[in-house]
């Protein structure tokens, strides 16, 4: 990702949460670290889903300020375009505008040398994940600096960043799953529909929450122990299985690769378990750290790549893929010191 992207998103990003500090800089002041601590809070448990193959970090923090900027200010164009009933705007148009608003990160990553990093379905929900904590950071800066006073802000608190942090997020990866999906082999009609089911999905969670509140408070209550905390749930528990899954295609394609010649049986050894990864990458020379982690980064991608060959068969792109990551390989073993 060039970095003069990056650069302009973050601008656009700053831009966005400073506007809150300018109209209520008291409420800001207050609301910005408990804020802070719910995306750093949200960024950590995605970081620690994405270990097995973990992903550029410029191309993590381009997820995130595309939540926190572009796609900020493309749902509220649309909401002041579209611009209607409050019941219908909060509980059918916002979800429907702030869910195809971020779901724009989705496209932008899939097409070109980018949907190379989108070879998972933890990849499609990690990017998804860190876009809709960026939304969820501007937005949410916007709502508690609007506060009216003090037992306000602490109401907002409690709901937006503890029972509802997960809220952005978990939406934008039911959808990134309906992306995941339609990337895959299988029948051309299930292909066609995994987007919009998945979009489907997305704006029905968030307009079920969004529609609550202007019931009565059980309502709210019940809408969320009955929906949004048994998705979430329901996503960490996929989640969790989805990371072990990863693990195990890495420790099945350590075999074939020490039969190969590519590495020796002790190099595999550690490459197998994520502790002893990270035990191993601490007691390595500072020099060559980076090696260790190209290593293990091209062995998991083409565990991942021989999944997906084996899915679709020949395919003389993924072939080219898969030599590619064995050169990676070779070349990063030559770096690493010998036994």
């Amino acid at each position: 990702m060039p970095l003069a992207i990056l650069i302009l998103l973050a601008i656009v990003a700053a831009l966005l949460t400073a506007l809150p500090a300018v109209l209520g800089p008291r409420m800001f002041t207050l609301a910005v670290v408990p804020t802070t601590a719910a995306f750093a809070l949200g960024t950590a448990a995605l970081l620690w889903l994405d270990r097995w193959e973990p992903e550029p970090r410029r191309l993590l923090v381009f997820a995130a300020l595309w939540g926190a900027s572009v796609a900020v200010l493309l749902a509220l164009a649309l909401e002041v375009a579209f611009a209607s009933h409050d019941v219908i705007e909060t509980a059918v148009a916002a979800p429907v505008f702030e869910e195809f608003a971020k779901g724009t990160l989705l496209i932008v990553m899939v097409t070109g040398r980018r949907g190379r990093e989108m070879s998972t379905l933890v990849d499609h929900r990690v990017y998804a994940g860190l876009c809709g904590l960026g939304f969820a950071y501007s937005e949410n800066l916007m709502y508690l600096s609007g506060a009216s006073d003090l037992g306000d802000l602490w109401q907002m608190i409690v709901v937006r960043l503890g029972l509802k942090v997960w809220g952005h997020p978990l939406y934008a990866m039911v959808l990134a799953l309906g992306v995941y999906l339609a990337r895959q082999p299988g029948p051309w009609w299930s292909r066609i529909l995994a987007i919009p089911a998945g979009f489907v999905g997305a704006t029905t969670l968030h307009g079920i929450w969004n529609g609550s509140v202007f019931f009565h408070l059980w309502v709210t209550v019940a809408v969320y122990l009955g929906a949004l905390l048994p998705a979430l749930g329901l996503l960490v528990w996929s989640g969790v299985q989805q990371r072990r899954r990863e693990g195990v295609l890495v420790a099945g394609e350590l075999p074939r690769l020490v039969a190969a010649g590519y590495l020796g049986p002790a190099l595999a050894g550690t490459l197998a378990a994520l502790p002893v990864r990270r035990s191993v990458l601490g007691g390595l020379p500072k020099a060559v750290q980076p090696a260790y982690r190209e290593l293990a980064d091209a062995v998991a991608e083409l565990a991942f790549l021989n999944e997906r060959i084996e899915q679709v068969g020949t395919d003389p792109r993924l072939a080219g893929l898969r030599q590619e990551l064995l050169a990676r390989i070779g070349t990063a073993r030559t770096v690493l010191p010998p036994g």
